[in-house]
Formats: structure tokens, C-alpha cells, sequence
């Protein structure tokens, strides 16, 4: 299992928005890491000028591209 921590910006992408507790949700980027794997533990973390954590949640799977 590893670790991986996204980084939100408030200004332009507001995770405190995004995330809902006990909920299953699609995250989209361009260039997804290779390493993602099922069950790898993801930090959702909000920068400047909140710079706090937003979520602790768990990676499922690629679902395209």
C-alpha cells in the first residue's frame, strides 16, 4: 500500500467542496501516477492559504483515459 497526498488549490479547485464523507467520488487528472494501485491511502490536502487537510480517503481504481 502507499501514500499519496493531492494537492487543491482553494482559488481554483476548492476540495472542501468536493469531498463528502463516507462517499465514493471521481477525481480526474491529466497524468495519473503509474503506481496508483486499489487500496493505496490518498491525503487530500488544501494549500495557501488554508493549508490544512481536507480528507483521508482510499484510491479504487483508473476508470479511463
Amino acid at each position: 500500500m502507499r501514500y499519496w497526498l493531492i494537492k487543491g488549490t482553494p482559488r481554483v479547485y476548492d476540495l472542501n467542496d468536493f469531498v463528502e464523507k463516507g462517499e465514493n467520488d471521481d477525481w480526474r487528472t491529466a497524468k495519473p501516477p503509474k503506481l496508483w494501485e486499489p487500496k493505496d491511502r490518498v491525503f487530500l490536502w488544501s494549500s495557501s492559504p488554508r493549508r490544512e487537510l481536507v480528507a483521508l480517503g482510499t484510491f479504487l481504481r483508473v476508470t479511463g483515459k
